[in-house]
């Protein structure tokens, strides 16, 4: 991997993760409730952890690139239903959905931060959607472990 690819996915990491901290702290602190702190906590220890990631892949440690696929493949599913639903990202999206009920797609993009997690709130309707900009930067990076596996093993 070159090392301009390291840093923009790097400081992607940091940046977005740094303001969905920020964000994450904001909305759990505005609401004034321990119920809330106990649903955007995973948040933010994500975000933490996307910090880490990013930190990690700049200076080049050991197992940064499988951590950073982690990081950006949780971003990758969108789900919403009236049962339940997930959104997760850092710093970017772009996304498309299909909502099965009205046989739409739809496009959302974002420059932020953004997570959501939904239990049984009837009004949601039934959306899939995958973020494609964070499908892209982790299937780049699955393909620079397969690399460096592969140089490993020629080098054995």
């Amino acid at each position: 991997m070159q090392i301009w690819q390291r840093r923009i996915l790097g400081i992607l990491a940091i940046g977005g993760s740094a303001l969905g901290i920020a964000i994450g702290v904001q909305a759990a602190g505005s609401s004034g409730n321990v119920v809330a702190w106990l649903v955007i906590a995973p948040f933010i220890l994500l975000y933490l952890w996307g910090i880490w990631c990013g930190v990690s892949l700049i200076e080049q440690k050991a197992g940064a690139l499988r951590s950073n696929l982690v990081f950006w493949g949780l971003q990758v599913p969108l789900f919403q239903s009236p049962y339940a639903g997930y959104l997760f990202t850092s710093g970017f999206f772009t996304t498309v959905t299909f909502q099965p009920s009205e046989t739409r797609l739809g496009f959302l993009f974002w420059l932020g931060s953004k997570f959501e997690i939904s239990l049984m709130q009837a009004d949601k309707p039934l959306v899939f959607g995958m973020n494609l900009f964070a499908l892209a930067v982790a299937l780049f990076l699955y393909r620079q472990l397969r690399k460096m596996r592969t140089e490993q093993v020629a080098i054995a």
